[in-house]
């Protein structure tokens, strides 16, 4: 599901102070559709930005909470026309209009604090509408209509973040000053829950919670222009109660205000940012949607090569991105069960190997494969097992032959490594199958994906509704140039000379004897097949149960609890992107599905490369300690801030730098 928080209009310096008023009415008159409609294409806008990030392609039943209008609702049917498509909203005004513009679309008018669907909905879609309702009501209301929807349904909704704009600060200050005052102390609408506020509230209902902020710039004739904008939206709760007189002085002390802003232009720039949080309910195609935050983008850096970077602000708790893993291998984990009536209790936790799934389970419960390749390899179920047979087919047969002796002459570690390798070669060939059987002309992201994948559209990626970097920023490249699928593996960093002679001669071996043509259905040469271990060791991650690169470090209490005993490896074809800090902005975890979630550590400015940590902060903490394990596993040296400073810190104490 999706949440936006939206401001409104805003001139230049925000000159005005905004006071906080716990308690706030709205006025009881009805909406005048003519008056919102005066700016009906900058209104719709976010509403094509909104859907654009909803993953469902062919949802059953869409509703559209506080339709307005129904230029949103306009939206939603040409996205699904197919659906079954309604609209409800509370003033009967706004209803009227959206019936006459839409004639085949059934609208109602109803109240939202109590508005239950007859059916369970799909797709609950809304612009603009919650900040309306009571701060203590509006999320009990989201909740509550969350709760009657099915798994894979989605609920996304805006809302605006507008009040310390000039524009409504403006509106405050009139409010406060004139004889209107008394009449006006306690009207207006609440500050919306930060994204940390709504995340915690809806989390427990949902499998994905992404919140992010979008600025939208609208060139205004005049200072009057934005009067008439705001006169349908913002204004309503300071005029509606006035008399005639009055409502007409108000404007006119407030048009006054606005005109003190800035100096006469011809021109004025109105911004709009939203807050936008995707919420989707727990489905078995969770574990292969992916999504991307609209403001993480990829750029080159001369040294590091690719690396992520914000191309706006970023507030911290926001999701940047979910990244199913291309491949993916259990570490088998023993967990002591404490239900066990025998002496021995404990048991061993595998991930289920169908790549729409990948969820945890015990291996005593797990459906084994029919041939008994491997005890590591199980499933969830008897459908699992089914949905995996193309990619399991390719890997049977090498798992019963090598599994034993690979572990005995090479060891765990090296096992594990080809395993994955073998997996990362299974997914391209089952993506080879997929293309071959449509011809050559299916849909690559979905065939690398296994199920369509969602990223940002380019309408909203390139879209000038999104305010450009300041001057200072260096050129981003867009989201959508994030690719999928093999070509996002073939990409990736890491050739042989990143490692060693030895290292390099050593996987030599291991190729020619266990990976080569003779061994697989690949057509890979064996130095391409060198290559990909070179990326693979590059990139891939370790899976643990709790967060990596929570920075600051924790307090003294807390470095007790680290990240948890590993359980899988996988490699993921977005978030191998990110580079790595000693001071990260970036906390990565992976999900239920073994999705790569990464989220914002604390506020990223515009510009700024988004990092993650390569390891357990509270496992290497000194600067030595890092740059040995940096060094040895990653073959780089860390030249982060944290990682500078530290070093002259020593060079300041020793006269030489480490």
């Amino acid at each position: 599901m999706l949440f936006s928080s939206r401001t409104t209009s805003h001139l230049l310096p925000r000159a005005l102070t905004f006071r906080h008023f716990p308690t706030r009415t709205m006025a009881t008159k009805d909406w005048s559709a003519q008056q919102y409609l005066k700016f009906e294409a900058e209104r719709t806008r976010p509403s094509r930005d909104l859907l654009s990030q909803i993953p469902l392609k062919s949802p059953k039943r869409v509703v559209d909470l506080g339709c307005g209008p129904g230029n949103s609702t306009a939206v939603l049917l040409k996205q699904y026309p197919d659906a079954h498509l309604t609209g409800m909203d509370s003033s009967p005004d706004m209803i009227r209009k959206a019936s006459a513009t839409l004639p085949n679309i059934e609208f109602t008018v109803e109240d939202l604090n109590t508005y239950t669907p007859q059916e369970p909905v799909d797709v609950f879609f809304s612009n603009a509408v919650f900040q309306w309702i009571p701060r203590k009501e509006r999320l009990e209301v989201v909740k509550r209509l969350i709760r009657s929807q099915q798994s894979g349904g989605v609920f996304a909704f805006q809302v605006p973040d507008n009040l310390t704009e000039p524009s409504h600060a403006a509106m405050q200050e009139t409010a406060a000053n004139g004889p209107w005052a008394e009449a006006l102390s306690t009207v207006g609408r609440d500050t919306f829950q930060s994204p940390q506020e709504i995340y915690d509230e809806l989390k427990p209902l949902c499998s994905d919670v992404n919140v992010w902020h979008t600025h939208y710039y609208h060139s205004l004739e005049n200072h009057e222009a934005v009067v008439e904008w705001v006169k349908g939206t913002g204004l309503r709760p300071y005029i509606d109660p006035l008399s005639a007189t009055d409502r007409e002085s108000f404007l006119e002390a407030y048009l006054g205000r606005l005109e003190k802003l800035s100096l006469s232009q011809e021109t004025r720039l109105v911004g709009l940012s939203y807050q936008i949080a995707c919420f989707r309910h727990d489905d078995v195609v969770d574990a292969m949607l992916s999504w991307i935050h609209p403001h993480l983008a990829q750029s080159v850096d001369p040294l590091k090569g690719r690396k992520l970077q914000a191309s706006k602000p970023i507030q911290r708790g926001e999701v940047l991105l979910l990244d199913p893993p291309y491949a993916i291998i259990p570490t088998p984990t023993p967990t002591v069960d404490a239900d066990a009536e025998s002496a021995d209790n404990t048991t061993t936790t595998l991930l289920c190997s169908n790549p729409l799934c990948n969820r945890s389970l015990p291996q005593s419960t797990g459906t084994t494969c029919v041939n008994r390749c491997s005890t590591d390899v199980t499933w969830c179920n008897e459908t699992c097992r089914e949905m995996d047979k193309p990619r399991h087919d390719f890997e049977c047969t090498w798992l019963a032959k090598y599994s034993a002796p690979l572990r005995t002459k090479w060891g765990e570690y090296n096992f594990g490594m080809l395993w994955l390798i073998v997996r990362l070669l299974a997914r391209r060939h089952v993506e080879g199958q997929e293309d071959s059987d449509s011809n050559g002309t299916s849909n690559r992201t979905s065939a690398t994906n296994g199920t369509s994948t969602h990223s940002p559209s380019t309408p909203l990626s390139t879209s000038t509704s999104l305010s450009p970097l300041s001057s200072t920023s260096e050129p981003i490249s867009t989201s959508t140039s994030f690719k999928a699928g093999w070509p996002a593996i073939s990409s990736l960093c890491g050739t042989p000379e990143t490692w060693s002679h030895a290292q390099t001669r050593e996987w030599t071996v291991l190729v020619k004897k266990y990976l080569s043509k003779t061994s697989l259905p690949h057509d890979l040469s064996n130095a391409d097949v060198l290559g990909l271990i070179c990326k693979e060791e590059a990139n891939s991650f370790g899976l643990y149960p709790r967060e990596t690169g929570i920075y600051p470090p924790p307090s003294v209490k807390e470095e007790q609890v680290g990240r948890g005993e590993q359980f899988g490896a996988a490699v993921y074809p977005r978030a191998s992107i990110a580079n790595h800090s000693c001071c990260p902005n970036i906390i990565h975890k992976p999900d239920k599905t073994a999705r790569m979630v990464f989220t914002a550590g604390r506020d990223i400015a515009a510009g700024e490369e988004c990092c993650i940590s390569y390891f357990d902060m509270k496992q290497y903490v000194s600067l030595s300690e890092r740059r040995a394990h940096l060094s040895g596993l990653f073959r780089f040296k860390c030249g982060c801030p944290r990682c500078t400073e530290e070093d002259v810190d020593v060079w300041s104490r020793s006269g030489s730098i480490t």
